[in-house]
This record gives structure tokens, C-alpha cells and sequence, in this order.
């Protein structure tokens, strides 16, 4: 850094100083000194990864011992983990492919047979990516710009000092293009001599709202790592040597790092962590004996390395916190060779309490692979006090919300207190360490207390510190989080289960005649993201499930996903079911084949329960400027004899263009052949759409519509008009099912998505839905991606409420939860 960098740098610091932190309601974790004014007694400690075993073993012929260079994505539910093939010692560039191993978990990992590229005369292989040149650091990236479209989701660098960075884009990952012909940093853009030979990462910023690249170079003879930024991916300006700092705002050691495996936290994006690459050039470990013995290429013995961690928030400077090594050279002699303990880059989420890295391991060695380290979400490094005790207090700061929650575990004799003081440090009355409550335990979030509560709100927006007064503890991360939340009401009694693993479900319930419990659900772990059909799954007590049949199996490169479910009058199961097609459709051809379509319902139906099916393609078209109507809750057998459910739709925006619609609106619809044929109704609610309908008795009927909450509409005259709407759920709380109880009372359940809140909550009424009860807590999800609980009550009198969820402290993917309880 030239003197007049060092002098602005050293000025905006300064002025840094004299304002407070603005954290909001953003997570931030104890990898750096960000936070920290003062320390006594305690210390921040880098936490050393489980070494979890073998992931990837590089043993295919388009492979070998020359394998590396390791991107690892997370995106959704399906995991990628992206590295490059090369089974010789050739130049850089040379006999190189792009490979993906695919995973649910990112635990175990499969290798796809893609059909893409060719190797050795066939396809049947896990190649994505060939060219020589530009797979020899191919590095992709989930492109987290909100504005990014939609057949631009995947992107990538690759490329060498002769050929520059070119930058390819895709729609899923698999299938790939140039952005453009010429490269987008150049070996003349970059005040080097040399360049590019590593591997070439980057990714969208949210904190510089742009693209920043990271890429090796080199500096007097050292191995150093350069940045450029990009509004488009495209052109790239302002080539920069990245220099590091240590804890105390020193410069840190020069080192040779490799690779710098920089990327956003996916927890907390505005901290950038760098699992980078410490190469120690010919610091030489093995003997020729020992070299032969591994059968390691000659040329791959006469070096070491390990892996660091360092963090950085934007500019030109990593922080060194942490000198020593992240993850050390693992037993034996096959770990102290040339190019490995190579960190990949990606740090995924693999667990509830659990994410993972991974490196290259055994460079050059027909055992070559790629290993997995678990950690502690948030874990990377912590605040730690002994057994004596000790002290932080932060740096002044500001916050959004009215609760502290803390990462945090103890020993069973140790435990935290937090003291809130103002921004010259004097403890604010109430939330003084006299008044607070001791935490003890371990967990991933829990909000600190006081004797009259943990509610923050009033002292938010003012200018605070936080002193943490600690024993035999650790502190991985704090964030502040929504509004207060009322202790919650509990049912009498309840039981949580996991009834059906890996679908995303959204299940609708029908009680049988003979009691069986029969759940309609979608049959993949996917926000309808993948092709999937409608299966039927069967209980007795709700606990335990079984696979039964499948009501709309699904066609070619499309889903069968939403669904309305219920007994025809003469007691056969019926399921109305439409889904997506991604199979291209001609009136759109701006739009990518990506659920380019929306299904017209079938009508199924069982006259076994469930195990055999018979499928009626035909339902009412859809209305002139609408798309296909969409199924939803429950089937009723009304009064009148005649069955009536719900349909919803969305109102086009341009049909030519996209899929997006300008407005939704749910109607009635009813059957007169015990559900042979249906058609359209009254409209019940003209900006609704998910809508659940149920029958109160007589020509009464309520239905549960959703907007940015639920409203209740009502109907007198058996569907032909209805009034409303009544809001019974506060905004984000959405997609209700009502039920009527044995002993009279109406009940309604409902998924809540409001942030630290996420889950399934239930009302009751005694008055047919005038008035509801306080809500009582069902059930805790981990992720807003939850919900659609639907009811029904046992002979024993036990309610049976199953939802679906993405994540939960049970279960860390996709699957249906079942409470068993009661009110």
C-alpha cells in the first residue's frame, strides 16, 4: 500500500471510530475484531473443523490424481460440488475437464452420468464443462445479484494467463456459455507479471453491490492475491493487490497463498471469509523412500501446505486475526506432499447446528479425493473465557429489533451475562449484569435475558455497547433480532414427529371412514423446483406413515404438485391435481423452459383407499386472460349432495413474455356427479389465492383465503355469493386449514413466516369464527420456507396437524411434521 493509501485508510478509520456501528438486525460473528473495544480475561479463538472423511474420491478415468480446484454450491436443496479433471502431470490448461458430484446433503455425494461431454468415445459421464485453456480453474458461482436473470443464475471464470478470465453464464449449472467471445480480465489489465494459474473466483457482493473477482498473482516472487470489481460481470476496473492486517491493525506476514477461496458468509454475507491455500515452498517433509511409498508424482513431495482463515468486508485488505493454521496436514505421509489440504471454496450449511468445508486432499497420488470438515454454524472462531472468567465490550453500535440472541455453549459450570450500557459505557437501568440472566447451555440461538424480560425495543436506534461478562464459555455470534414475542400459549399436551422424510409435501389431509388418515402430498424435496408427482401416503395414528399410491403421476419434465383432496359422496378418495411443465412453451419465447406453463387439474380418484387410481384429464378451462385454475384445500360433500372445493389463478401480466401474473383471485367451485365434473362458481376473494373451504353445516360454508395473511369469507346460500373478509392471522402468518372439533369448537391452522417466528400456530373458536382464541404454538421450524398445516381429529380425541418445512432442529431438509396434541 503506497503512503497516501495507507494515509486515507488511516483517516477513514479514525472517523470510523467516533460512529457507531450500525449493525441492525444483520448477524455478526467473532472471526475478526469488528466488534470488539475491549477484551479482559478472554480471548478470540480460531476453532479447528472435524475431519468428517472422504466426500469425493477422484477414481474415474477423466479424473486422476491431478484433480482440484474445488467449488462446492449449495443451491436450495441440491448440493454441487464443481473441480477440475486431470489424471497427468501436463502444463497448466492442458488434458484438463470440468467434473460435478451432486448431493441432498452435502454428507454423501453421487456422480451424475450427464450425457454432456464427451470422453473416450461416450457421454456417460460426470463432465460438465471441456475446452482446453479454460477448464483449468474453471470457478462457478450461484449469482446471489437480485437482479440477475433468470438464464444467468450460474456463473463462472476460467481461464489462464495466455487465455485471460472468460466469463460463461447458465440457467442451471450444467449447461454453459460465453458471456462473450473475448475475455474480461486480461493479462494487460493485471500490473503483474504474473497471473491466473490458480484458481480465478467471484461473486456478487451485497454490502459493494457489485461483482468482485479474486485471483492469484505474483509480488516480489510471492504468491499474493489481487481483486477487480464489475457492475456486469462483463467489465472489470480497478485491479488492486490485496494487503493484510493482524488483530491489532498491524501488518500482517507475507505468506505464499495459493488459492484465496474467498466468499460471503452464507449467514452472514456482509463478512467474507477466505479459507486460502498456505503454500510453504520447499519446506520438504517426506524422504524419496518415504515419496515412493505413496506413490506420489516426483515432481509433488518437495513442498507442504496447509489451510488459514482470514475475513475481509470489501476493499483492499484481508484481517489476519488468526496466524496460525485453520486446518493442519492430516496423519501420515500421504497428507505432507505438494498442493494438498487445498481448501474448496464454499462453506454450505450440512446440518441444523452444522456447515462444512472441504479440501483437496492427497495431490498427486492415485488416492486423491476430496475430504469434508464439519463445523459449528457460526464456528469458524469464538469469544473465549476460561474457567477464571473474563470480559469483551463492544465498540459503540446501533441496532434494529428488540432481542439479543446469542450463539453461544458453556461447561455445565460457566455461563454468560450480558450488561447494555450507553455509548460512554454506563450500564442503562435494567440491563445491568446485576439484572441479567445467567445463559447456561448450548445452542444456536437464544435470547439473552433481564429480570423484566429480553424485550430491547425501546433502546433501539440509540447508540449502545454490550458487555459480556463470561466463564468457561464461547461466543461464536450475536444478531438482534424482530419484535418482541408474547410468551406463547401451549397446547395441554403434544408430540412432535417426523412422518415423511425428503418431500416438500404441502399436505392435505383426509379422514377415511374406516379412521385411516390418508396425506395427499408432493413427492420431492423441492419448492416444486424439480419434476415430481402427487403420492398418497396412509396412517393409522398419524406417527407412522406409509407409501399407499400415487393419485397423478406425473409426465415427462413436469410436476404434479398442487392439489385439493377429500371423500366423494359415495366415500371414494378424490384428488384434483395440477402442477408446472418446464417443457418450452412457443408463446414464450423470451422465457426459459423453467416452469414455463401451468397445468390444467386432473380429477383422480380411489375407490381402495387410496391404493389404485383412476384419472379423469379433463377440468374447466381456464378464463380468457387467466391461467390454468389451481386446486387447493380441502373437497366438501355439501348439503345440497353436491361437492364443492376451491380454485385459484392469477390474472396475466403478458403471456408472450413470462409466467408473471398482476393478481390473484380464488373461486368456488362445486360438482353435481360426485366428482366426475366440475365447474366454475362464484368468486370468493378477488386478490386471494391459496384458499381453504369448509363446510359449516346446511348452506353455510367459511373459507380460509390467503392474501399477505388469512381473511375469512362466509357463504349463506351454499357457495352462490360470499362476504367478508374478516383477517384472523397477523401478515406473513399464511395458508390456513379449518377443522371442526368433536366437541363443537371451530379450529384453525396456520403456518407463521414472520422472521424468528417461523412454524405452525392454531385458534379456536367457540362461535363459528366471530371471535378466535390467542394463538397456541404447534410447532418451531428453522426456516420461513414452512408451513400449509392441515388438520383432523382422531377418535381418541387427539388432534393430528401436519405441515411441511424446509428446515427444523429434527430434521435439516425437506419433510412433513406431524403434531399429535391436544387444545
Amino acid at each position: 500500500m503506497n503512503q497516501l493509501a495507507f494515509l486515507a485508510a488511516l483517516a477513514a478509520s479514525a472517523f470510523a471510530a467516533d460512529q457507531p456501528i450500525p449493525l441492525a438486525d444483520q448477524r455478526e460473528l467473532f472471526a475478526d475484531r469488528h466488534l470488539v473495544d475491549s477484551i479482559k480475561g478472554a480471548q478470540l479463538l480460531l476453532h479447528e473443523p472435524r475431519d468428517e472423511g472422504v466426500a469425493v474420491r477422484f477414481d474415474q478415468p477423466w479424473e486422476g490424481p491431478f484433480c482440484g480446484y474445488c467449488t462446492v454450491i449449495r443451491d436450495g436443496e441440491n448440493f454441487r460440488a464443481y473441480y477440475r479433471g486431470k489424471d497427468t502431470s501436463l502444463p497448466d490448461g492442458k488434458g484438463e475437464v470440468t467434473c460435478v458430484a451432486e448431493s441432498r446433503d452435502g454428507v454423501r455425494w453421487t456422480k451424475p452420468k450427464l450425457g454432456l461431454v464427451e470422453f473416450a468415445g461416450s457421454k456417460d459421464n460426470n463432465i460438465v464443462f471441456a475446452a482446453d485453456g479454460l477448464s483449468h480453474n474453471f470457478s462457478p458461482l450461484l449469482d446471489a445479484n437480485p437482479a440477475v436473470p433468470a438464464d444467468q443464475r450460474y456463473k463462472a471464470l476460467g481461464g489462464t494467463m495466455n487465455t485471460g478470465l472468460v466469463a460463461f453464464v447458465s440457467p442451471d449449472g450444467l449447461r454453459w456459455k460465453k458471456l462473450r467471445d473475448e475475455p474480461v480480465i486480461t493479462k494487460a489489465m493485471v500490473p503483474f507479471q504474473y497471473m491466473f494459474d490458480s484458481q480465478n473466483l467471484a461473486f456478487w457482493s451485497p454490502i459493494e453491490k457489485r461483482y468482485v473477482a479474486y485471483f492469484r498473482v505474483f509480488q516480489d516472487k510471492i504468491r499474493r492475491i489481487a481483486r477487480a470489481v464489475s457492475t456486469d460481470f462483463a467489465t472489470w476496473t480497478d485491479v488492486t493487490l490485496m494487503e493484510y492486517r493482524t488483530a491489532d491493525g498491524s501488518a500482517a506476514p507475507i505468506e505464499h497463498l495459493y488459492t484465496n477461496q474467498t466468499q460471503p458468509y452464507f449467514r452472514a454475507p456482509q463478512l467474507s471469509v477466505s479459507l486460502a491455500a498456505r503454500f510453504m515452498p520447499g519446506r520438504r517433509v517426506l524422504t524419496d523412500a518415504e515419496a515412493a511409498a505413496i506413490n506420489v508424482n516426483p515432481k509433488y513431495f518437495n513442498d507442504t501446505s496447509d489451510a488459514i482463515f482470514q475475513t475481509t468486508r470489501g476493499g483492499a485488505t484481508y484481517d489476519r486475526t488468526f496466524l496460525g493454521a485453520f486446518i493442519k496436514p492430516g496423519l501420515g505421509a500421504q497428507n505432507w506432499v505438494s498442493r494438498t489440504t487445498y481448501p474448496a471454496l464454499g462453506v454450505v450449511q450440512t446440518g441444523p447446528a452444522e456447515m462444512s468445508c472441504y479440501t483437496n486432499q492427497e495431490y498427486a497420488q492415485p488416492t486423491s479425493h476430496l475430504r469434508r470438515y464439519s463445523m459449528r454454524l457460526d464456528g469458524f472462531a469464538s469469544l473465549r473465557a476460561p474457567y477464571e472468567g473474563g470480559e469483551m465490550v463492544t465498540k459503540p453500535l446501533t441496532f434494529k429489533g428488540a432481542r439479543l440472541m446469542l450463539n453461544f455453549s458453556t461447561s455445565a459450570a460457566g455461563g454468560i451475562r450480558v450488561e447494555v450500557q450507553d455509548a460512554a459505557g454506563k450500564a442503562i437501568p435494567g440491563f445491568t449484569l446485576d439484572d441479567s440472566v445467567e445463559l447456561i447451555g448450548n445452542e444456536i440461538e437464544r435470547a439473552a435475558r433481564w429480570k423484566g424480560g429480553d424485550d430491547l425495543s425501546k433502546l433501539a436506534k440509540q447508540t449502545v455497547r454490550l458487555r459480556f461478562a463470561m466463564k468457561d464459555a464461547d461466543l461464536y455470534a450475536l444478531r438482534f433480532a424482530g419484535a418482541a414475542v408474547a410468551a406463547e400459549a401451549a397446547p395441554k399436551s403434544a408430540s412432535r414427529h417426523i412422518g415423511i422424510e425428503n418431500v416438500c409435501a404441502w399436505p392435505n389431509l383426509t379422514l377415511l371412514r374406516d379412521g385411516t388418515i390418508i396425506a395427499s402430498i408432493f413427492s420431492e424435496p423441492s419448492h416444486g423446483q424439480v419434476a415430481g408427482d402427487a403420492e398418497c401416503w396412509a396412517s393409522a395414528d398419524g406417527v407412522k406413515w406409509e407409501l399407499r399410491g400415487h393419485p397423478a403421476p406425473n409426465e415427462p419434465d413436469t410436476n404434479r404438485m398442487n392439489l385439493a383432496a377429500g371423500l366423494a359422496k359415495n366415500g371414494d378418495l378424490l384428488v384434483l391435481c395440477s402442477g408446472w411443465t418446464n417443457v418450452k412453451q412457443p408463446q414464450r419465447p423470451k422465457q426459459g423452459a423453467f416452469r414455463d406453463d401451468i397445468l390444467r387439474p386432473w380429477v383422480s380418484r380411489s375407490s381402495d383407499g387410496g391404493r389404485t387410481w383412476k384419472i379423469i384429464k379433463e377440468f374447466p378451462a381456464a378464463l380468457p386472460g387467466w391461467t390454468e385454475f389451481i386446486p387447493f384445500g380441502p373437497i366438501f360433500v355439501g348439503e345440497d349432495g353436491a361437492l364443492h372445493t376451491s380454485c385459484y389463478a392469477g390474472e396475466w401480466t403478458d403471456p408472450t413474455k413470462s409466467t408473471k401474473t398482476k393478481g390473484y383471485c380464488a373461486w368456488h367451485f362445486r360438482s353435481d356427479d360426485d366428482g366426475a365434473t366440475w365447474k366454475v362458481g362464484s368468486v370468493i376473494g378477488e386478490k386471494h389465492n391459496e384458499t381453504s373451504l369448509f363446510h359449516l353445516g346446511g348452506k353455510r360454508w367459511m373459507a380460509a383465503a390467503r392474501i399477505d395473511a388469512v381473511e375469512l369469507f362466509r357463504s349463506d346460500d351454499d357457495g352462490a355469493t360470499w362476504t367478508g373478509a374478516q383477517r384472523v392471522t397477523a401478515r406473513n402468518e399464511i395458508n390456513a386449514h379449518l377443522a371442526r372439533l368433536k366437541d363443537g369448537r371451530l379450529l384453525l391452522t396456520y403456518g407463521n413466516r414472520i422472521k424468528d417466528q417461523f412454524g405452525v400456530l392454531a385458534k379456536l373458536s367457540s362461535d363459528e369464527g366471530k371471535t378466535w382464541s390467542e394463538p397456541l404454538r404447534l410447532a418451531h421450524t428453522l426456516d420461513g420456507d414452512c408451513g400449509y398445516p392441515s388438520s383432523v381429529q382422531r377418535a381418541d380425541g387427539k388432534i393430528v396437524t401436519v405441515y411441511y418445512a424446509k428446515r427444523s432442529a429434527a430434521l435439516d431438509r425437506y419433510h412433513m411434521g406431524v403434531v399429535i396434541w391436544e387444545p
